[in-house]
């Protein structure tokens, strides 16, 4: 049988081993959870930034939402639903 000194360093050496391990484990644990909860976030603020820069899809809007005559009977491209821009309508300089 070693000496007690020699039990008491290996016993005290597993023990730093094993509070390292579960430490390092916690911090790769937490870290990922902040990714995860960071992606979250952000998908979540693009989704609410599309919904915004699209009004129309969700309230039911005109075909050309930023278009001058702002009437679904004006916009001549039904095939862009909700454009933000009217394509028959310039700006004035």
């Amino acid at each position: 049988m070693p000496p007690r000194e020699t039990r008491a360093i290996a016993l005290t050496l597993v023990v730093a081993i094993i509070l390292y391990t579960s430490i390092a484990f916690i911090g790769t644990t937490v870290f990922w959870g902040c990714m995860i909860a960071l992606g979250a976030l952000v998908t979540g603020l693009l989704a609410s930034r599309r919904s915004q820069s699209r009004p129309g899809a969700l309230s039911g809007g005109f075909l050309c939402d930023g278009c001058k005559y702002d009437d679904q009977r004006y916009c001549s491209r039904p095939e862009r639903p909700n454009a933000r821009q009217c394509p028959d309508y310039k700006p004035r300089s």
